[in-house]
């Protein structure tokens, strides 16, 4: 009887380590044939396991990593770190994960992406498991992104401060001309002949464009440095549209074109006046600009929903094409090729559309080729007014 029980015992533990056989089996093969780097080491660093993978990855035989020690594999300088991180490893078993400079048999360096592992073998011995994915051309890659983006960021501050630097030194001798011809052409002690006028005026007309050229420029330098100061204060919409209309008025009566103003009174929004009425002025001047002669212009003002009003300004020109919308509201572009006599330089919309956005608003456009453009900013209710209404 008793043989029969030691015999039985000895076919279970027999049974038993045939499992356990076949499932280091199953798992080798496995490992064997995934394309991540796996190697064992002993407590002491030394490999006791390497897959083709991670041979691959460092350009060595199985049979030349095997028994070696994993500084191998590791950078001169990095070899006593790596030695102090492997026994700190073995010591407390938590789970790493990093990127480290490693080095081929031919003397090249890679980055891989490593995660170690602790577990125990059958006799209860620690061992390190690690695997490892060569990140060596993502790195590069990143690292291309970086300097170029960098460069980017450099050439634009140097774009931005350049802008800034002509502009300021632009507008001082412009304004001194302007100033000049003012005076002269106010001068009642000696009054001038209509000759004289005309040409005096021509100065006043090509200086007041140079200013506004220049004004344009430092606009757009300071919204790209981030240095646009707002003020928000509860502005009558109807009145600001109003005075704005005045403004273009005497250039739309030059073109023959007929304004139509259709608005709900009071509205109020809260918002910076004075660079509302910028934007407005804007898009005002744009319509008659780009608009055919005897035209109309539409101006319509209503409440999108309860947090925004919605201001449309519609002309009757030659309308901007599906592709050429997506471009008009970058800087510099002057896209529509039919108007490219009239004088610009093509970043009045950008300005207008970032001071709405800044605003907390938003400005779009919907148009049609051989009907007109629409444009329309979105700007915030005024909280004053909410609050009067609850």
């Amino acid at each position: 009887m008793k043989e029969k029980i030691e015999g039985r015992d000895s076919k279970k533990h027999i049974s038993v380590d045939s499992i356990i056989r076949n499932s280091e089996e199953r798992f080798f093969a496995v490992i064997e044939k995934i394309p991540v780097g796996v190697c064992i080491t002993d407590e002491n660093g030394f490999f006791e396991y390497v897959n083709p993978a991670y041979c691959k990855i460092y350009g060595y035989e199985k049979a030349e990593l095997l028994h070696q020690h994993f500084t191998i594999v590791v950078p001169e300088n990095l070899r006593p770190y790596m030695n102090h991180m492997h026994r700190e490893f073995v010591e407390i078993g938590s789970e790493v994960r990093g990127e480290w400079k490693v080095v081929r048999k031919d003397g090249s360096e890679l980055t891989i992406l490593a995660d170690a592992v602790l577990f125990y073998d059958i006799d209860g011995q620690p061992r390190k498991a690690t695997f490892v994915t060569n990140i060596t051309e993502r790195k590069k890659m990143e690292e291309s992104l970086r300097i170029a983006k960098e460069a980017a960021e450099k050439a634009s501050l140097f774009k931005s401060k350049f802008l800034s630097t002509m502009s300021h030194e632009l507008r001082t001798p412009l304004n001194a001309i302007i100033g000049y011809a003012d005076l002269v052409m106010s001068d009642l002690d000696h009054p001038l002949n209509e000759v004289q006028k005309e040409s005096l005026n021509e100065i006043l007309q090509a200086g007041e464009f140079l200013l506004k050229l220049v004004n344009d420029l430092l606009d757009q330098a300071s919204i790209e440095a981030g240095k646009v100061v707002l003020t928000k204060e509860k502005v009558n919409l109807t009145k600001t549209l109003q005075e704005s209309i005045q403004l273009i008025m005497p250039m739309a009566e030059q073109q023959g074109l007929k304004l139509r103003a259709r608005n709900n009174d009071c509205m109020h929004v809260e918002v910076d006046p004075r660079r509302l009425k910028q934007v407005l002025v804007n898009l005002l001047s744009n319509a008659v600009k780009y608009n055919r002669i005897n035209g109309t212009i539409d101006i319509h003002c209503e409440e999108k929903d309860e947090t925004f009003i919605r201001v449309s300004i519609s002309d009757t020109g030659a309308g901007i094409s599906v592709e050429d919308q997506e471009k008009i509201f970058d800087p510099f572009q002057r896209v529509n090729f039919s108007y490219s006599h009239l004088e610009g330089t093509g970043i009045g919309l950008p300005i207008a559309k970032s001071i709405i956005e800044l605003m907390g608003g938003s400005m779009g456009v919907a148009s049609q080729v051989g009907v007109g453009s629409t444009f329309y900013i979105d700007v915030p209710k005024s909280s004053y007014e909410e609050k009067s209404l609850r």
